[in-house]
């Protein structure tokens, strides 16, 4: 059997959920281990991941999961949060996780991790990655509170109806410094290139240290200077203080279980926020250790994103013949995480990706549906916009569907007329975001990166979480 057989098997019953991105296997790929016994165990007693499909090529990635299986995970938090309250163990978990991550990113510097012998980059790197699986296993349950769930635990704990969507404003509404705004006072501060490279992790790499001062320079200049940088986050930090005394006041009418909900919704928004930032540090430390071992074993560094976290464990990096598995991977690999096993194949990922695609996806020609995240009508041109490498085919007034947003994609959707995702629930990038810019966005879509072209014409309908498709741009 295959590995597409393999996964059809797995998830053919099941509502599929995808991303796709600019996905690296040495970093995107570490998130599924932490969807993986024994660390969601840790977490998770009910809840576990039946499968997911993983395919990259040459820095493309789009992985296949069961929405079923987020959503379980989702619900197993929220009851053990309304029977622990403070002592939820996830946020007990993510706070610990977060400091250490910190620590470690102030001690192992660049220069530190060169310095380092071969023993103890292995060490190192090995550390980095159960770190980033437990600190997947502590938060995965916050991705996929979408508005459908959040209403279901509302009915359940009494709301009526009727007064579920004011609950579902305010319970929403951030009233948090976000991490754009968090990361870009960071920009400006006086701290060095060494403090300031996570900013500029994503799920493929990280730039290395000495390209970091020259791209702190561009990314001040192209946000309008410090000064602008300053005023945006003077005004943000007023919206949040804001948002913050609305949402207690409106709190307080509440009876307590849903009061324990509308905290859950919150929480849910503030650790999928605040997670971004110990990661993009564990990024930043799981690329640089990884670089330092690519060249202390002789390997091309250009070659570390095609290693994978298992090479690591096990010693294959070290192997004679690894520099032809990490050739076979430049080429394309799909990879089936599940319970049963971890699964590798190789070959053509253009044909392999058709076929998932058309064996896993639902064909679909009318309506697209999705979650409302910001409400407005809208009616543009389809941009379609997954990798950073087709920003610069975006035009202002667009309607910017991608598979999920993630902080780079920011000048974009202050371009965009609307936003459309195929990913994401109310604590994703895009709908926080897209709450602060005020501009209509429908996310959760499941497929509507694959269903739309780009030039088409289509009306974003936010109010009611719909997609009307009209004509092709000539």
């Amino acid at each position: 059997m295959n590995i597409i057989d393999k996964a059809v098997d797995i998830l053919k019953d099941e509502p599929i959920a995808t991303q796709a991105g600019n996905f690296s296997l040495l970093v995107f790929a570490a998130g599924f281990g932490g969807c993986l016994p024994p660390y969601i165990s840790a977490y998770h007693t009910k809840a576990v991941m039946s499968g997911a499909l993983l395919l990259l090529s040459r820095g493309y990635g789009l992985t296949y999961f069961s929405l079923n299986d987020h959503t379980a995970y989702t619900r197993e938090a929220y009851e053990r949060f309304c029977s622990l309250g403070d002592a939820f163990p996830h946020s007990l978990g993510f706070n610990t996780s977060s400091q250490r991550i910190n620590q470690w990113y102030e001690t192992y510097e660049p220069t530190v991790v060169a310095s380092m012998n071969l023993n103890e980059l292995e060490e190192l790197i090995i550390q980095l990655y159960r770190e980033c699986f437990y600190l997947f296993a502590e938060t995965v349950f916050c991705e996929s509170l979408d508005k459908e769930l959040i209403l279901e635990l509302y009915e359940k704990a009494g709301g009526e109806k009727k007064s579920f969507d004011e609950f579902f404003i305010f319970a929403s509404k951030a009233t948090f410094v976000s991490l754009a705004v968090r990361q870009n006072e960071f920009l400006i501060s006086s701290a060095p290139a060494s403090a300031k490279q996570y900013i500029f992790a994503d799920y493929f790499s990280v730039p290395e240290i000495e390209a970091i001062d020259d791209m702190v320079v561009k990314a001040i200049s192209a946000k309008g200077g410090e000064s602008a940088i300053k005023q945006e986050i003077i005004k943000k930090k007023k919206i949040a203080v804001e948002n913050k005394k609305e949402n207690n006041r409106y709190r307080l009418q509440l009876d307590a279980p849903l009061q324990v909900l509308f905290d859950f919704v919150q929480l849910c928004m503030l650790m999928r926020d605040s997670r971004k930032d110990p990661l993009q540090k564990l990024i930043t430390l799981i690329v640089t250790t990884a670089r330092c071992i690519f060249i202390n074993v002789g390997l091309p560094i250009d070659d570390v994103v095609y290693a994978y976290q298992a090479d690591f464990f096990s010693g294959h990096v070290l192997a004679p013949n690894y520099i032809d598995e990490l050739k076979r991977r430049k080429e394309g690999v799909a990879i089936l995480f599940s319970p049963a096993e971890i699964a590798f194949e190789y070959g053509n990922i253009e044909s392999l990706t058709k076929v998932a695609s058309d064996r896993l996806e639902k064909n679909h020609n009318g309506d697209i549906a999705g979650t409302t995240a910001y409400r407005g009508l809208v009616r543009g041109l389809v941009s379609i916009i997954n990798t950073s490498q087709d920003f610069s085919k975006f035009q202002a007034g667009d309607i910017l569907v991608t598979s999920m947003t993630r902080p780079e994609f920011l000048p974009l959707m202050k371009m965009a007329s609307a936003v459309v995702t195929d990913e994401g629930g109310v604590t994703c990038h895009a709908a926080i975001v897209a709450r602060e810019l005020k501009i209509p966005c429908v996310i959760g879509t499941k497929n509507a990166t694959r269903l739309l072209t780009t030039g088409e014409e289509i009306e974003v309908d936010a109010n009611e979480g719909i997609i009307r498709r009209f004509s092709m741009r000539t």
